[in-house]
């Protein structure tokens, strides 16, 4: 009869592991085992040889099939959120890299808006964490809606999110992106268990036109814009600004230093006289509260300096100085 020739490779150690023999265990009338696979350069067209090989082939694609499902489903595991099915940090940053790839062939420009929720701890602390999981969920769904369909939604973690909004020609753009975000989140309560639960998002914002193309100073400034958007009041958004790189960089000197007076027993307090009216005359000395100190570093740099421990954030140096102060007052 007629014998047609085709070409046909697959791993002989595959089909050993599928039917529990040795590949030699298969004569080929028209083939031969070569270093781990197997090489059929023809097959007959007889009935029994080649329906034999084509149903363990068929098996052998089978195989071959499955494991790359199962690859791309364990890909897929990795750069997605278990919680939300959104991108995570990992998918975010191959995909911001990609965006900013783009644009520069394009000329046009990327933006990232940083956002997380305000007051969640409060929630997340008063409802249960299962009641928080729902509330993400829920807020998740809502960014999906409100983003472009070429914008990119992702949970870095917690209640923190990032939207990478893609082709802007102007910034006007990625302002009305946050606007619809803004009402998308806060403007309908959400249930929760029975419960209505109202939240707002603050957003920081990250243009290529101030932060470059690198994904990590994109990300940076827009986390440092939500910075500044959580100090003018929460539920509010803030483009970024070079000069809050400068403040943020200043701060963190002041930080540094201040912790290093602290070690090194250079921080003592201000006292402010109590005076009585009745005759001008001085009866007793009031420390000041940790809100004004006097650093003989900062003496010996700047003058008379007075620090305000809002302004050097947490970290327990606000706790330290405060101990510092009563322990001087104390004497």
């Amino acid at each position: 009869g007629r014998e047609d020739s085709f070409p046909v490779w697959t791993r002989a150690e595959q089909i050993g592991e599928r039917f529990g023999t040795a590949p030699a265990a298969f004569p080929l009338k028209h083939g031969s085992w070569e270093s781990g696979a197997v090489i059929v350069e023809r097959i007959s067209s007889d009935f029994e040889d080649a329906g034999t090989f084509l149903a363990h082939f068929a098996e052998v694609a089978g195989l071959v099939v499955e494991k790359a499902l199962l690859l791309d489903h364990s890909r897929s595991q990795a750069l997605l959120d278990p919680l939300t099915s959104l991108p995570n940090r990992t998918f975010l940053t191959e995909r911001l890299d990609i965006a900013l790839s783009r644009s520069e062939r394009l000329g046009t420009g990327v933006g990232v808006i940083f956002l997380d929720l305000d007051r969640f701890k409060v929630i997340n602390d008063s409802m249960g964490h299962g009641a928080g999981d729902l509330l993400l969920v829920e807020v998740a769904r809502r960014l999906r809606e409100a983003a472009r369909a070429s914008d990119t939604v992702a949970r870095l973690g917690g209640d923190e999110f990032i939207v990478i909004c893609e082709d802007l020609h102007d910034p006007s753009e990625i302002l009305t992106v946050a606007a619809r975000i803004g009402a998308a989140v806060g403007d309908r309560p959400i249930v929760i268990e029975g419960s209505k639960v109202t939240v707002t998002a603050s957003q920081g914002i990250a243009l290529t036109a101030m932060s470059g193309r690198s994904a990590e100073a994109m990300l940076r400034d827009a986390d440092t814009a939500l910075y500044r958007a959580k100090e003018r009041g929460r539920d509010c958004c803030q483009v970024f600004d070079e000069r809050f790189r400068e403040e943020a960089v200043a701060r963190l000197g002041v930080e540094r230093e201040l912790r290093e007076a602290i070690e090194q027993g250079r921080l003592r307090a201000l006292y402010q006289p109590i005076v009585s009216i009745r005759d001008g005359v001085v009866t007793a000395g009031e420390a000041l509260d940790e809100a004004a100190l006097f650093c003989d570093w900062m003496a010996a740099r700047k003058g008379l300096t007075v620090v305000v421990t809002d302004e050097v954030g947490s970290g327990g140096i606000p706790t330290t100085v405060a101990g510092r102060v009563f322990a001087d007052a104390l004497g």
